[in-house]
């Protein structure tokens, strides 16, 4: 593909965002808005083409980074198509940023990384580097607010758009983790949900929505719970077991020591291996427990079982 082929592909993927196109309009549009799940779905697609078409557009550029002039640019040209392609490196480090996302094409994130720093020198790819390793959420757990400070700068100058990105971010662990405990992440959801209808009705001013926030997605990266568990816990299984609100308090007990005790090795995914396991829950629990499915659910998403 060629440069000008490429450029306009991306201009095109970026033609719909809303004006001034600054970082809170591009979150909008290729990832969510308040956190929607559903919406962050399905705005999948439209997030991956453009990461796509980004990763082009900066290959065409530095293929001929050192012989625009010989390519008819004039200085100044040349210039502009590198502070646009610059310009949209940035806003797809800030899109998947905000979006919560670890895209797995790994020869894309090592290609376009090489060519920012060789071509380019867009701030950003250096600082979005600090969360390969580790997603927002986990990172406030760390740092706290400073945490902020590691957003790329278009993104921590624009209030809305730190919001937005905690936010999208929160959501995505919830939705991601959901399985593993649902009673604690319906909790969390809620107390997200209360926090951006209290923004909403204006109850609360940034600094305190922030603050909100960020003491939040610490309690949700931490797994801090205000809930007293039982001495016999101790691990995040056993928790969401005691989660799980079993009428008689000896249940999850018996539920933990039936999986124990009955899980063949590599069980998880093996039809015939999980009936053993499904069968020993099943015993544990009185005749005619009606959320057993639900329950091995929950079982089977807990690594601590596997």
């Amino acid at each position: 593909m060629r440069q000008s082929q490429a450029l306009e592909l991306v201009r095109a993927l970026v033609e719909p965002v809303s004006n001034p196109k600054n970082t809170i309009d591009y979150l909008r549009y290729f990832a969510t808005i308040d956190g929607d799940a559903e919406l962050l779905k399905n705005n999948e697609q439209r997030r991956v083409s453009f990461y796509k078409a980004v990763t082009a557009v900066a290959r065409c550029y530095a293929n001929l980074a050192n012989d625009m002039n010989d390519a008819g640019y004039s200085d100044a040209a040349a210039e502009a198509i590198k502070q646009e392609v610059a310009h949209y490196a940035d806003v797809r480090a800030e899109v998947k940023l905000g979006a919560g996302e670890d895209v797995d094409f790994k020869q894309y994130e090592a290609g376009m990384r090489h060519l920012l720093d060789t071509y380019i020198q867009a701030d950003d790819s250096e600082v979005v580097s600090e969360f390969d390793n580790v997603g927002l959420v986990d990172l406030i757990v760390k740092l706290g607010a400073g945490a902020i400070d590691k957003l790329p700068p278009g993104m921590r100058k624009d209030p809305e758009a730190v919001a937005e990105t905690i936010t999208n971010n929160m959501r995505k662990v919830i939705v991601d983790e959901y399985a593993t405990n649902p009673a604690y992440y319906d909790k969390m959801s809620a107390l997200l949900d209360s926090i951006l209808e209290a923004r909403r009705k204006a109850a609360i001013d940034y600094k305190q929505y922030l603050a909100s926030l960020l003491d939040a997605a610490e309690q949700l990266g931490s797994k801090r719970s205000d809930q007293a568990y039982p001495e016999w816990v101790h691990n995040g299984a056993q928790r969401a077991l005691v989660d799980f609100h079993f009428t008689d308090p000896a249940h999850p007990i018996q539920v933990d020591f039936a999986i124990r005790t009955s899980k063949p090795h590599n069980w998880v995914g093996n039809a015939m291996k999980e009936k053993v396991v499904r069968r020993a829950v099943a015993q544990a629990l009185p005749d005619g427990f009606d959320r057993l499915d639900e329950l091995f659910d929950l079982v089977k998403a807990r690594d601590e079982y596997r």
